[in-house]
């Protein structure tokens, strides 16, 4: 790998001795033969695309990575620009995904980490949209987006590793060589805001300065529900010589988000006892619960008071109290209690007797009970570099990318799943947990284009490109545990009867307010000493034998070549792609078992380059290459139209195993289409038309938050006979690599549909983006293993019913051959967006006001299959938002005022929309719902400068 860098590194050294004639146009001011454009520079690159003006883009980078028209590559892409989303307001980027043909992002209140939630044609995919063609691991905001790139279907000759249902990438905003600038601010009718300011200047002829930034909070309808993020980047564009062009970019910044719920539940059953967890919990009554086997004699027997801490009682729960087994705490089905409803669960006895029934009103809407200390943050920092030259008729462009981003997240929320105990008390539960995931990314690209066009029925467009990659993954895992019995040497380490835990009861005098919350925060729990003394410390084995802080962690190595070839022949009637791309991969996972400290906690994870040996193991599994191909041909069948066709790969590295330890291969994926691309009746009607048939092997699946919510402990019970221990060779062990490894699944999937996106201008002032989409997905998940696992535990009869139900029921859910659930399945999906300016010779009032109505609408989908075989279907929704905003001078400055109604009607729901279901002991099915967001106003006030 060392020479394959050395090699990379004097290949870009002599492309740059050699480089000498990068064309650049100087237009000078007032000459009536200037060619008008949007800057002093016209920069005659094939490897950037100029911002477009209005919502229509005419050109992409997204076929070879260089600059061709959209209309004659034989590849689906949907181009964003900077107009449309100022005029829509989108903030997030992820905002915009709603008007994408054929793609979806789970709504911001159903997608807790911002991340691994995009779905193209119904084909589910691992993280956000890239940027400048480099992997971006953070959620995106549009304060420095130019433009967004959607392409569908395979296409790893352009982003590699990746999905076959598509990819986005953003591309940011450039210095350019004019003055301008403008500020926005906007407020609305949650206490929301967002201030935005976006400046570009020309320093000299050869020198540019660009600077935006973003100062915003987004709130919802529940309290202490933001989501934050202050941002800052800055460019420069640098010609130093007509030949040559440097462009710099360094961004900034945090997202700093306190997340809430869609919705509550309620199990249908109550507790047999209290029903709590292994370990030390601290109640709200301000009393601890520990439990501890008949293992550790050294251990105190009885119930404890002491007297320096007030008021709190510590009680001993020994192994066999009913309120340690699971099969005692709550059961049946999960149901939804929402504002305004209420349920009636059913009331059990000790001996699981039903004994009546005891109503549960509903929440507030507008309760957040996650508690005060839910946080989620992800800071980084990005440096791009990019050096463009010319030699004679070949064009270079070598660019280098070093990002940094952390997610530091607290899991410890209360859960959003409440119980009743056999007291009847409503209560709901937190482990502590903390979590932070790094990554260090440096990243190369070297790209070469020549365009052979000597022959006159035979021209081509060569890229020859290489890339270089090392991306650090750095995960590190806390708990809370309780340290006081390894403290005195009564126990030698700590194990899963020193967790610590919270429980909050509903009837408490505080609750709902925020005192009760920040009492409940780590810091605040008393100690009690000798009993109970709380520390952070890093995950261990007290948890997980199999388990380590630090698990996900690797180094990674990836490097690749590709070259493309685009044909034009016959006057450019004909025109083809073909591309060929090999990718070579390697990995070290980190396998350090070094302890530290008297607890014997993991060693905080390092970086590679900072680990001792043996912290990294390299994965052979991973050391592997692959290659990719794509090929395509469009056909002019008039002066607008044109019709393509394509057939295209991709690729997944992945070393990943299923729930119960099978190894999954790596991911492949193959996009065959037909369409037809282009403009109709003079230019008033642009249209991309696309019909697609996708195959993906070895697809990775997760029932993580999918039903019932099983866990590494959980699986253990099925998977083996309790006379079976941990320490038996013939013991069948979970994955607990982390929450979603443990629940993995293998899938085969195929995708067959259309996506057709229109862009209309049928007569002066109105505007129109329309698009329709179909995928109909068919995912046959391998779920042998589990069944089988389900069937042997129900014909042991050694398990507890719930845990035999959930699986049950999550079998129900999941296990449906040739179809697909949730939300990336549903079948039919549209959008539309209408905008109408007033001409300049209207009234005076109405000169430069808009009006704009738009909607986004996704058809019912897939929740599940009941055990006796019925399709539930929901999730339908086709929310509304709605505009008016007027352009005008004011003190010579265009100033741009703006009133928007977010979320004005939701024409398919009410207050709330079907999101899952449950089925009663009875057999009754009922559906789980989630709340539809509410109106918001909001007011926005933009000047030019």
């Amino acid at each position: 790998m060392h020479t394959r860098r050395m090699l990379l590194a004097a290949g870009c050294l002599s492309a740059f001795s050699t480089l000498t004639t990068l064309q650049y146009a100087q237009v000078a001011g007032g000459d009536a033969n200037a060619v008008p454009t949007e800057s002093d520079v016209v920069i005659l690159s094939p490897f950037l695309v100029e911002g477009d003006t209005g919502w229509s883009a005419s050109e992409t980078l997204s076929a070879t990575r260089t600059k061709q028209a959209l209309k004659d590559v034989p590849v689906n892409i949907d181009a964003v620009t900077a107009d449309f989303l100022q005029d829509l307001d989108v903030g997030r980027a992820d905002d915009v995904i709603s008007y994408i043909a054929g793609v979806y992002v789970a709504p911001i209140m159903e997608n807790d980490n911002q991340q691994d939630n995009l779905a193209f044609r119904g084909l589910a995919q691992r993280g956000n949209l890239g940027r400048n063609y480099f992997r971006w691991y953070a959620p995106s905001d549009s304060y420095n987006v130019e433009r967004i790139d959607f392409g569908k279907g395979s296409n790893s000759l352009i982003f590699g590793e990746g999905e076959p249902g598509g990819q986005g990438t953003i591309f940011t905003k450039r210095a350019q060589f004019r003055n301008f600038g403008r500020i926005s601010a906007q407020v609305n009718s949650e206490g929301a805001y967002r201030v935005q300011l976006d400046v570009n200047r020309k320093i000299s002829d050869t020198l540019a300065f660009r600077l935006n930034a973003v100062d915003r909070i987004e709130r919802t309808f529940q309290d202490a529900s933001e989501f934050g993020l202050r941002g800052a980047t800055g460019t420069l564009t640098w010609t130093p010589f007509k030949n040559t062009q440097i462009r710099v970019e360094y961004e900034t910044g945090d997202f700093e988000n306190s997340r809430g719920f869609a919705g509550l539940n309620i199990r249908e059953i109550s507790g047999r006892s209290r029903g709590f967890e292994n370990g030390v919990t601290y109640t709200s009554d301000g009393d601890y619960f520990y439990s501890a086997n008949n293992a550790r004699p050294g251990i105190p027997n009885n119930d404890f008071t002491h007297p320096a801490v007030d008021g709190v009682t510590v009680y001993r729960l020994r192994s066999g109290n009913p309120d340690l087994s699971s099969g005692n705490r709550p059961a049946g089905a999960t149901l939804s209690l929402l504002d305004g409803s209420a349920f009636d669960v059913i009331m059990r006895n000790p001996a699981g007797q039903v004994v009546g029934t005891q109503r549960v009103e509903g929440l507030p809407k507008e309760y957040n009970i996650r508690g005060a200390f839910d946080r989620q943050g992800r800071p980084f920092d990005t440096f791009t570099a990019t050096w463009e030259q010319r030699v004679g008729d070949v064009s270079f462009e070598v660019a280098y990318n070093r990002q940094s981003q952390s997610q530091e997240r607290t899991d410890n929320y209360f859960s959003q799943t409440l119980g009743v105990d056999v007291n009847g008390r409503l209560y709901t539960s937190s482990t502590l947990d903390l979590k932070t995931f790094e990554t260090l990314t440096h990243a190369f690209r070297a790209t070469a284009v020549y365009d052979f066009d000597r022959w006159e029925n035979f021209k081509q467009l060569i890229v020859v490109s290489g890339e270089y990659l090392e991306d650090n993954v750095v995960n590190d895992r806390w708990v809370y545990a309780n340290t006081a019995f390894v403290d005195q040497g009564l126990v030698p380490d700590l194990n899963s009867h020193d967790r610590a835990r919270l429980r909050l009861y509903l009837d408490d005098p505080q609750f709902y307010s925020r005192a009760l919350f920040e009492r409940m925060k780590p810091a605040a729990l008393p100690d009690v000493p000798g009993l109970v003394t709380l520390r952070p410390i890093h995950r261990q084995d007290f948890i997980s034998a199999d388990a380590r802080s630090g698990d996900g962690s690797r180094w990674r190595q990836m490097s690749a070549a590709s070259v493309s070839l685009s044909g034009r022949y016959f006057d450019g009637r004909l025109q083809s792609l073909l591309g060929l791309r090999r990718d070579f991969n390697r990995v070290w996972d980190w396998k350090s078992n070094r302890r530290e400290g008297p607890y014997r906690e993991d060693v905080m994870t390092t970086m590679r380059k900072d680990a001792v040996a043996g912290d990294y193991v390299e994965n052979l599994n991973l050391r592997t290459a692959t290659t990719s191909y794509t090929t395509g041909l469009t056909y002019r069948l008039n002066r607008g139209i044109n019709l393509y066709g394509v057939v295209s790969e991709s690729f997944l590295f992945q070393d990943a195993f299923t729930f119960d330890r099978v190894r999954i291969g790596p991911a492949e994926g193959q996009t065959k289409e037909l369409g037809i691309k282009g403009n109709l009746w003079g230019n008033k009607v642009a249209v991309t038309l696309g019909v697609f048939e996708i195959d993906r092997v070895n697809s990775i699946k997760s029932f993580n938050g999918v039903g019932p919510d099983l866990n590494a402990d959980e699986l253990e019970d099925l998977m083996n006979p309790n006379d079976i221990l941990p320490t038996d060779p013939a013991f069948q062990g979970a994955m607990r690599d982390r929450n979603s490894a443990s629940r993995n699944y293998l899938s085969t999937e195929a995708s067959k549909g259309f996506d057709v996106t229109l862009l209309l201008n049928p007569v002066r002032g109105l505007q129109a983006r329309l698009t329709l989409a179909m995928a109909d997905v068919k995912s046959v998940p391998d779920l042998a293993n589990l069944r089988g696992y389900y069937d042997a535990a129900v014909a042991r009869g050694d398990e507890s019913p719930i845990l035999l139900e959930d699986v049950r029921s999550l079998l129900s859910m999941i296990d449906l051959p040739n179809r697909a659930t949730g939300a990336r399945a549903a079948k039919y999906s549209a959008s539309w967006v209408v905008d109408y300016g007033f001409a300049r010779d209207s009234n005076r009032l109405l000169q430069g006001v808009r009006l704009g109505l738009n909607g986004s609408w996704r058809d019912n989908y897939l929740l599940g299959r009941t055990a006796e075989g019925r399709d539930i279907e929901g999730g339908q929704s086709h929310l509304v938002n709605a505009y008016i905003m007027r352009d005008q001078k004011i003190f010579d400055r265009n100033v741009r005022v703006r009133l928007g109604v977010r979320n004005l009607v939701d024409l398919e729901n009410s207050d709330v929309r079907k999101t899952s279901y449950s089925e009663l002991t009875t057999g009754e099915v009922v559906y789980r719902y989630s709340y539809v967001m509410p109106p918001m106003v909001d007011v926005t006030v933009s000047m030019n400068f």
